[in-house]
């Protein structure tokens, strides 16, 4: 699997688990790349995300 799937895949359902857990009232499904900031730099973690080759939108 391309890694960068993989880790749309990772950090998806832990961006729901981590919004169950602080409300559950509320639909937990996430990007994940949206959802996740890199703490060096408080930037959504999509900043940091390699493009993809060959794939479209």
């Amino acid at each position: 699997m391309n890694p960068s799937r993989q880790a749309a895949a990772d950090t998806m359902p832990a961006a729901a688990l981590r919004v169950r857990a602080l409300n559950r009232h509320v639909d937990p499904q996430r990007n994940g790349w949206t959802f996740w900031t890199v703490t060096a730099t408080g930037n959504l973690l999509q900043s940091v995300r390699r493009p993809t080759s060959g794939l479209s939108a």
